[in-house]
């Protein structure tokens, strides 16, 4: 008896080792898709939406310039995140000719979305009507009938 546990534990460890190696494998591998894509990407970025097909790049920061000349919309939108299709185009409204404003991909590390929705967890979390709307405390009436 003593024999079969200590496989059974041995057979649990290296399942839990496997598994681990899987995970690093596959973080691995998007990680080093994610760095493809950036280094993909052009030196200045002024439009996002031209970059909808990145699948591991949707946030993206707005960076100025750091002359004093910069627009006020620079100036009030610098270092700012916008998902891809938030994004503003380049050279906004107001801009001057000399924009040197460009976008910086944000890299983010969730690969999924970390929870799951009510219709995929089976559970209901709506209640009907106003749960206190029955009589509390002084119309309850405990134990005084």
């Amino acid at each position: 008896m003593n024999d079969m546990n200590l496989a059974l534990a041995g057979v649990i460890i290296v399942v839990l080792i496997l598994l681990a190696l899987g995970w690093v494998r596959r973080d691995r591998a998007y990680k080093a898709k994610r760095q493809i894509e950036i280094e993909a990407l052009p030196k200045r970025v002024t439009n996002p939406k031209e970059h909808k097909d990145l699948r591991t790049l949707k946030i993206w920061e707005l960076k100025t310039d750091d002359t004093p000349t910069k627009c006020t919309w620079a100036r009030e939108w610098s270092n700012r995140r916008f998902l891809t299709n938030d994004s503003i185009p380049l050279p906004a409204v107001g801009c001057t000719q000399n924009c040197q404003c460009k976008y910086k991909p944000v890299p983010d590390s969730r690969q999924r979305k970390r929870r799951a929705g009510a219709a995929e967890s089976g559970m209901d979390f709506t209640t009907a009507g106003d749960r206190r709307a029955g009589g509390r405390r002084k119309e309850d009436n405990w134990g005084n009938k």
